[in-house]
């Protein structure tokens, strides 16, 4: 799908630009219009390089941060985590 560059107004009179992906220059503008903006000027345009993923897949480009994923294992209940590098079902089946 096509990548069109645009300039638009917000509700207070600012200039706002971007670049939004659409079928066709109106389709831009009636998604624009929904968002509260009036457009200026809509120009089809390639893709931005840094928004396209080399081969289409992001494969090496960090999503979840090591300080996030720290914090998420602190905070799961014992239950679900490894009891002596045992797991929860070796656990209930050695107890009974």
């Amino acid at each position: 799908m096509p990548h069109f560059a645009y300039r638009s107004r917000n509700a207070g009179g600012q200039l706002v630009e971007g670049v939004q992906e659409g079928a066709s220059a109106a389709a831009v503008a009636e998604l624009l219009a929904v968002r509260g903006l009036v457009p200026v000027a809509i120009q089809e345009t390639r893709q931005p390089a840094a928004a396209r993923p080399a081969g289409g897949i992001a494969l090496f480009q960090p999503k979840v941060g090591h300080i996030d994923l720290l914090l998420f294992s602190r905070q799961t209940p014992p239950r679900t985590r490894s009891h002596h590098g045992q797991p929860p079902v070796m656990l209930r089946s050695a107890s009974a």
